[in-house]
């Protein structure tokens, strides 16, 4: 899978163009503040269907415009398709082959990819919500069907606390919420627990390659709405949910379910949050992406997009060698941005095409 090709239309700083690209390596380079990160976004716009830098759309249209656009030709083993996203200040739209997909939801998983950021040490280091959605987001990739039971806890979730919220809340009232959120959970925890598993295995190896010396990485989820060690069942999940019934009305929020479990990790049996060193961070989070993009690849049979923004200011010549002989390895479509005086290291011992970004113009190097 690739993508040969985008249109910009008032994105941040970047010109309205057409922007081909290799289906291999792409460098990305340009001076600081030319608009280089902004075209990773913009290619994990069409992924994500939002910024993995800011949630507000007006953030991303270019100042004294009302809209912004990015569409893309994506190659796939089946055929070709175009795919995009318009962004209003309020509003997001999602289209494939020029036809609207609604909700905006139902985008996810077209085009996988997986980013690699100075900010992913917040994966370790962050909330539970970093690391919720990262599981999510991937189990999705591979596994699209379990999109529409995301899309069905969420909205009968958002119900339930709309409910708690008013002055009419009583549990017969938030009882039916309880009985879609059970039925949904209980899909969403048996393809997390089965989803952990095979990205545990696969973290480290990758792991162990970069800091043998840690110990090993293990993955667990703490469970808010169902029992460890037992199959999860929806009459299980919703007597767990009514029994909270009492403690949600005081507080006026849901606060049991798979929407406030988190990904424990732990390195050595040390928890990687509370005591990781910030190179330990790293090396758990690129055996964590690494142990994505396998897991991505043997689902679908076709690779994920793999975007790393400024990487090389973040790890050393071992850990950036490492990465990118791992990333390399397979005939995947790369993006990878620097600067023209600091490229990255490791990247220019492998075929590339270079593109240069000049006061938000992309052009070949």
């Amino acid at each position: 899978m690739s993508i040969s090709e985008c249109r910009l239309f008032c994105f941040r700083n970047l010109r309205d163009q057409q922007i081909k690209f290799s289906d291999k390596n792409n460098l990305i380079i340009g001076r600081n503040g030319q608009g280089k990160t902004n075209l990773i976004e913009a290619i994990s716009l069409l992924s994500q269907a939002r910024s993995f830098r800011t949630h507000r759309n007006h953030e991303l249209i270019r100042f004294g415009s009302n809209e912004a656009s990015v569409f893309g030709k994506v190659e796939r083993t089946h055929g070709t398709e175009e795919i995009g996203i318009i962004l209003e200040k309020d509003s997001r739209r999602a289209f494939v082959d020029q036809a609207e997909i609604k909700p905006i939801t139902r985008f996810l998983g077209r085009l996988p990819s997986v980013n690699f950021t100075p900010d992913d040490l917040e994966i370790v280091k962050g909330g539970p919500q970093l690391r919720r959605s990262m599981i999510d987001r991937h189990l999705v990739d591979c596994h699209q069907p379990l999109l529409e039971h995301l899309i069905a806890y969420q909205r009968a979730l958002k119900h339930k606390n709309a409910t708690l919220r008013s002055a009419e809340a009583n549990p017969q009232l938030i009882s039916p919420w309880n009985r879609l959120m059970a039925v949904n959970a209980t899909a969403l925890v048996t393809a997390r627990r089965d989803f952990l598993a095979k990205l545990e295995v696969a973290a480290q190896e990758h792991h162990l390659a970069f800091a043998p010396q840690d110990g090993e990485l293990r993955l667990e989820w703490i469970e808010t709405a169902t029992e460890v060690d037992s199959e999860p069942s929806a009459e299980a999940i919703f007597d767990r949910l009514e029994a909270a019934g009492d403690r949600e009305l005081r507080l006026r929020s849901a606060v049991l379910g798979p929407h406030r479990d988190d990904l424990r990790i732990t390195i050595g049996n040390i928890d990687a949050r509370h005591y990781a060193s910030q190179g330990q961070a790293r090396s758990i989070v690129l055996a964590l992406k690494l142990g994505l993009i396998d897991l991505i690849e043997k689902a679908r049979e076709e690779s994920p997009l793999i975007l790393l923004d400024d990487v090389d200011s973040e790890l050393d010549n071992f850990r950036s060698d490492l990465l990118f002989e791992r990333i390399f390895s397979g005939t995947r479509q790369t993006f990878i941005t620097g600067t023209e005086l600091t490229r990255p290291r490791a990247s220019t011992k492998f075929e590339r095409v270079e593109l240069l970004v000049e006061d938000g113009l992309v052009s070949p190097n």
